[in-house]
C-alpha cells in the first residue's frame, strides 16, 4: 500500500510482510513492531465495528491481555477514515481443534499427553473467566478462535467479534456463531438482535472442554436410535447429549469405540451433565470459574500410568483407560512422538530397570533353605511295666489252668454217666489260662507295627516338605519372568527389522495421517460433518474406508464416494523415499510397547517375589513341624521296640 496510515495517536504505520488474507481483509506485520499486525479491511468498516474496537482498545491494561489478542488501535487513513485495526500477533501456536482432534494432534502437538489437555482446558477456562470479569461476552465461541501455544497457554483471537458493553447504550452485539458451539436456546434466534450472556459462552466452553478431554468427540455427535438422520446442529438444538445419563430417553448412543464420562472425575461428569441438560437453558450452566476449580482438582489428582509415561488418568479408576483403548482400537492417543530433547528409549525404562534390579536382588536373597536336622528327643526310654507282665502268665491264668485241669479229670471219671461235657469245658478253661498271655503280647506287637507305619509316614512328609516345593515353583515362575525381561531387547531388534521391511507401508501410513479432513475442502464436508466424522474416529485420509464411513451418521453414499476419492488422491500423491529413516513415531510406539512388556514383567515379578517370600516363610514353618513330628515318630518307634522285645523276647517279623 502506498497511502499513509496512522494509529489513534496519529503515529504513521509502516506495513511489513503480508501474513494472510480472508474475506474481511488483509493482515500485515507492522514494520516497526513485529509483535503486532495490521488488519486492513477490504470494505468500509461499519460504525458499530469501529466503536467496538475503540472500546476494546480503551480497556485498562490488566491480566486480560495474557488471554486475549485484544485490538489496540483503529488504523486511520489521511482523511481520518477508519481502514482497519492493530492487534497483537499470536504465533507459535495452533487452533485448539488441532489439539483435541487425535489425527491432527499427532502432527501439531506430537508429544501432548492427557495431562497437557487438562492443563490447556484449565487455561481456556481462565481465559473465559477473565473475559466475563470485564463484562465481555465471547459470543462466537468456536475452535478457530481459541489459540493454543506450545506451553499450553491459551489466547482468544477474533476479539473484535466479542459482545462489548457500551456505556449509555445497548451492548455492541456479536452477530455470528458456529452452530455446534451455540447454546441450544439460541438456535433459530436472530443473532444481530440477541444479547448474549456469559452463560451462553459457558455452553461453548463446555463443548470444547468435552472435546479436549474426550478424544475430540463432540458431546452431541452419536448414533441416533430414532428414524431418519440427526445432523449435529439439530442434535444440539434438541439437547440430544449422547453421553449423558438420559441418552436412551433422547434416543442417542455413543459412537463405536467411544469412552464414556467415567474417564473424567465424578465432579466433571456431573458438570457436563449440568451444562448439556435442558434445564441449563435457564442459566444453570457451570461458570468458567467453576470449571477452573474443578479442573484444578482434576489436574492435582491425576495418576501416572505405570506402563506409559504419556498416560495419566483419574485416581478413581483402577486401571489406565488409555492403555486399554490403545490396545483395543490399535491407535496411539498421546505422545506419538517424544517431546524435543527427550530420549527415544522406552518411556520410564530407567525406573522399570531400577525396579527390576531391586526385585532381582530380593529374589537372589531368597535362597531355598537347607532342611533342618531332625532333633533328638531326650525323653528316657524304658520298657512299659505292662510289657514285662506280658512275658509271664498272670495268677488268674494259673487258677484258670488248674481249674480247667480239675474239671477235665473229673469229667473223665464221670465219662460213663455224661462227663464228656465236663471234659470239654475243663479243656477250654485250662487252655485259656496260658492263652491270656498271647492276647497281652498281641497289643504290643500292634503298637510296634503302628509305630513303624507312623515313622514311615513322618519320614515321607519330612522329605516332601524339606524339598520346599512351593518355594521351588514360585522361584521357577520368577526365573521365567527374568528370562522374559532379558528377551525384550531381542524382541525390539526383531520388531525394528520388521519395520525396516515395512518402511514403504509406514511412509504411506504417515503420509495419509498427515492429510486432515478438516483442511481438505471436500465438497459437502463442512465443520459440522468434520466434527461428526471425528466423533466416529475419522480424522485423516488413513481413517477413511468404506466400512468405517458406512457407520457415520449424515454421511451418505455421495459423500462416502467423495471421501474415498479424496483418500485415493492422497495415496496417488505419495512418493516413497527408501533412504529416509524409520519414523520417530513408529519407533516411539515400539518403545511404548516394549515399556508395556517391561511393566507387565515387573508386575508379575513383584507378585512372584511375594509368592516366594510367603512360600518360604510358610514352608520353613511346615518343615520345622515335620522335623518335630519325625523326631517324635522315631522316639515312639524306639519305645515300641523296647516294649515288644520285653513282651516277646524278640522283635516280631
Amino acid at each position: 500500500m502506498t497511502e499513509v496510515l496512522h494509529d489513534d495517536h496519529g503515529r504513521p504505520l509502516g506495513l511489513g510482510e503480508k501474513l494472510g488474507q480472508g474475506g474481511e481483509g488483509i493482515v500485515y506485520r507492522l514494520a516497526h513492531d513485529p509483535n503486532y499486525a495490521a488488519k486492513i479491511y477490504l470494505k468500509q468498516m461499519p460504525s458499530d465495528r469501529v466503536r467496538k474496537i475503540q472500546l476494546l482498545a480503551s480497556l485498562p491494561v490488566s491480566h486480560l491481555d495474557q488471554f486475549l489478542a485484544r485490538p489496540r488501535s483503529i488504523i486511520w487513513d489521511g482523511r481520518r477514515i477508519p481502514r482497519g485495526l492493530i492487534m497483537p500477533i499470536v504465533d507459535r501456536g495452533q487452533d485448539i481443534h488441532k489439539l483435541y482432534n487425535p489425527g491432527s494432534r499427532k502432527i501439531t502437538f506430537p508429544s501432548a499427553t492427557w495431562k497437557f489437555l487438562v492443563h490447556v482446558g484449565l487455561n481456556m477456562a481462565r481465559a473465559f473467566a477473565a473475559v466475563h470479569q470485564h463484562s465481555l461476552v465471547v459470543g462466537d465461541v468456536n475452535a478457530s478462535s481459541v489459540f493454543v501455544l506450545s506451553d499450553g497457554t491459551v489466547r482468544l483471537i477474533d476479539v473484535d467479534s466479542f459482545q462489548v458493553p457500551s456505556p449509555g447504550s445497548s451492548p455492541l452485539l456479536c452477530t455470528v456463531a458456529v452452530p455446534m458451539f451455540l447454546a441450544p436456546e439460541l438456535h433459530g434466534a436472530t443473532l444481530d438482535k440477541t444479547v448474549r450472556t456469559p452463560d451462553h459462552d459457558c455452553f461453548g466452553l463446555a463443548v470444547m472442554l468435552f472435546q479436549l478431554l474426550m478424544l475430540g468427540r463432540h458431546p452431541y455427535s452419536g448414533r441416533f436410535l430414532g428414524s431418519g438422520d440427526m445432523p449435529l446442529e439439530k442434535a444440539v438444538a434438541e439437547d440430544r447429549f449422547a453421553y449423558g445419563s438420559r441418552s436412551d430417553v433422547l434416543q442417542m448412543a455413543k459412537p463405536p469405540n467411544a469412552l464414556g464420562l467415567e474417564i473424567v472425575s465424578p465432579e466433571l461428569s456431573a458438570m457436563f451433565e449440568a451444562a448439556f441438560a435442558p434445564s441449563a437453558h435457564r442459566g444453570a450452566r457451570p461458570t468458567a470459574a467453576q470449571w477452573i476449580d474443578a479442573l484444578t482438582r482434576l489436574q492435582s489428582g491425576l495418576v501416572q500410568c505405570g506402563r506409559s509415561s504419556s498416560h495419566q488418568y483419574i485416581k478413581d479408576l483402577h486401571n489406565c483407560p488409555w492403555c486399554r483403548f490403545e490396545h483395543d482400537v490399535g491407535v496411539t492417543l498421546f505422545g506419538a512422538t517424544p517431546a524435543p530433547g527427550t530420549k527415544t528409549s522406552a518411556p520410564g525404562q530407567d525406573r522399570l530397570t531400577g525396579e527390576y534390579k531391586r526385585l532381582s536382588d530380593v529374589l537372589a536373597g531368597l535362597s531355598t533353605p537347607s532342611p533342618p536336622s531332625v532333633p533328638t528327643v531326650r525323653a528316657h526310654l524304658a520298657p512299659d511295666p505292662k510289657a514285662i507282665l506280658a512275658r509271664r502268665i498272670p495268677w488268674h491264668g494259673w487258677v484258670a489252668a488248674g481249674s480247667g485241669l480239675a474239671l477235665t479229670v473229673a469229667g473223665a471219671a464221670l465219662l460213663a454217666v455224661g462227663g464228656l461235657l465236663l471234659v470239654l469245658l475243663g479243656a477250654v478253661i485250662a487252655l485259656w489260662g496260658p492263652g491270656s498271655r498271647a492276647s497281652l503280647r498281641h497289643q504290643w506287637v500292634s503298637a510296634y507295627r503302628k509305630a513303624r507305619v507312623d515313622l514311615e509316614r513322618a519320614t515321607n512328609e519330612y522329605r516332601s516338605t524339606s524339598a520346599y516345593p512351593k518355594v521351588r515353583d514360585a522361584k521357577a515362575e520368577a526365573l521365567a519372568l527374568q528370562k522374559s525381561w532379558n528377551s525384550i531387547p531381542d524382541w525390539r531388534r526383531q520388531q525394528v527389522q520388521k519395520l525396516e521391511a515395512q518402511k514403504q507401508a509406514l511412509q504411506l501410513q504417515r503420509h495419509l495421517e498427515s492429510k486432515l479432513i478438516d483442511t481438505a475442502r471436500i465438497k459437502g464436508i463442512g465443520p459440522s460433518r468434520v466434527a461428526t466424522l471425528s466423533s466416529f474416529g475419522v480424522d485423516t485420509a488413513k481413517d477413511v474406508s468404506l466400512r468405517r464411513l458406512q457407520g457415520v451418521p449424515t454421511i451418505g453414499p455421495v459423500l462416502i464416494q467423495r471421501l474415498l476419492d479424496w483418500r485415493q488422491s492422497c495415496e496417488a500423491s505419495f512418493r516413497y523415499q527408501p533412504n529416509q529413516p524409520l519414523p520417530v513415531a513408529a519407533l516411539a510406539a515400539l518403545d511404548k510397547e516394549a515399556a508395556t512388556k517391561r511393566s507387565d514383567v515387573i508386575d508379575k515379578l513383584r507378585h512372584a517375589v511375594r509368592r516366594v517370600e510367603a512360600a518360604r516363610q510358610a514352608e520353613m514353618a511346615e518343615v520345622s513341624s515335620a522335623a518335630q513330628r519325625l523326631a517324635a515318630a522315631q522316639w515312639h518307634l524306639k519305645q515300641a521296640e523296647l516294649n515288644v522285645r520285653e513282651a516277646l523276647g524278640k522283635l516280631p517279623t
